[in-house]
């Protein structure tokens, strides 16, 4: 590769791009925006060699056909969804996400609202602020013990929940699939055994039979380092930015998704194209 690549960050929502520079030092010029669709960001990006992406998007193929060079398209989120991977694959770009993105943060963030909804805790401030103290409005009030909590899709994040669930005494925790528009219980494993919370290991333990995720063959670096990664495969010469490494034949892309959250679903923002006729949001 003759000088230092391009690589453009289409947005952003951190103060400090220090952590990105110092990766990319020597490698790389970096191009920071603040964009949210990719018109806004093509005339950048179109001799770029990779592409930073936050929220941004969609990515379409029309919008890697803008951008000829690019080798490496990397999410800073878990989810992919925003990238048309069939594309990508056709381009010969590599897709790249952050696979343990909040995890914690988000499996906590469910149990403070999960406790909100039992509690009425947001309901009541506002009643109080309004100068009001009474009980009766909040009704019925719920204890979480001895309650069934339902998890739609099982992957890192629920599985988070489901241990701090356990922990506030939830008898059962039945994680749920949706295939082809329909929501229905996830099968039961072979023993037919249903996981009680008196033991928040032998709960995921249980789940973790019924729901065994495809194993990843490597634990991928993130966000700049992956682009760090390709440009210093191309400086000493191999070719395409160090291979398009390509899923497994039975995998349904051809990009591999790199460790992304078992339930494969996005991590931020609201319900798009299809998913917004899903029946889940009817719920």
């Amino acid at each position: 590769m003759a000088g230092k690549a391009k690589v453009v960050l289409t947005d952003y929502v951190w103060e400090s791009l220090d952590v990105e520079k110092k990766i990319l030092a020597g490698l790389a010029d970096l191009v920071p925006m603040q964009t949210k669709k990719p018109e806004e960001f093509l005339f950048q990006a179109a001799d770029c060699d990779a592409l930073l992406n936050t929220y941004a998007g969609p990515i379409t193929a029309d919008a890697m056909a803008n951008m000829p060079k690019c080798k490496i398209i990397a999410r800073y989120g878990i989810g992919v969804d925003t990238i048309d991977l069939e594309a990508a694959t056709r381009a010969g770009i590599i897709v790249t996400n952050n696979p343990t993105y909040c995890i914690e943060e988000v499996a906590e963030h469910t149990m403070a609202l999960l406790l909100d909804s039992a509690r009425k805790i947001a309901f009541y401030d506002r009643l109080v602020r309004a100068g009001t103290w009474a009980v009766p409005p909040g009704k019925p009030l719920y204890r979480l013990v001895g309650r069934t909590l339902g998890l739609v899709g099982f992957g890192n994040i629920a599985r988070q929940v489901a241990v701090r669930a356990a922990a506030f005494g939830e008898t059962h925790a039945r994680p749920t699939h949706v295939r082809h528009g329909e929501i229905g219980p996830e099968p039961r494993h072979a023993a037919g055994q249903e996981a009680e919370s008196g033991d928040s290991r032998r709960l995921v333990a249980v789940f973790e039979q019924q729901l065994q995720p495809e194993a990843n063959a490597e634990q991928w670096p993130a966000g700049a380092s992956d682009v760090a990664d390709r440009i210093a495969e191309a400086a000493l010469g191999e070719a395409a930015l160090g291979g398009c490494e390509v899923a497994d034949a039975g995998h349904d892309h051809a990009i591999r998704r790199r460790g992304a959250d078992g339930d494969g679903r996005q991590d931020h923002g609201q319900p798009r194209g299809q998913y917004q006729a899903h029946p889940l949001y009817c719920l």
